[in-house]
């Protein structure tokens, strides 16, 4: 959020909460080439998860 002089205001703390954990969320497993472990497989869980046309899952 930019602040009055033109800066960038950041949360800490408790205020910073909603933010770490939407960037956590909206982040997949391997994107960022310096961080390889950070983000989650909600991607991968989707593809797999998926019933292929043919095959009867119950």
């Amino acid at each position: 959020m930019p602040t009055e002089n033109g800066g960038i205001a950041e949360a800490a703390g408790v205020d910073a909460l909603p933010q770490t954990i939407k960037r956590c969320l909206s982040s997949q497993r391997g994107e960022s080439p310096f961080h390889k472990d950070f983000g989650t497989r909600f991607a991968e869980y989707f593809v797999c998860s998926r019933v292929r046309p043919g095959s009867s899952k119950s």
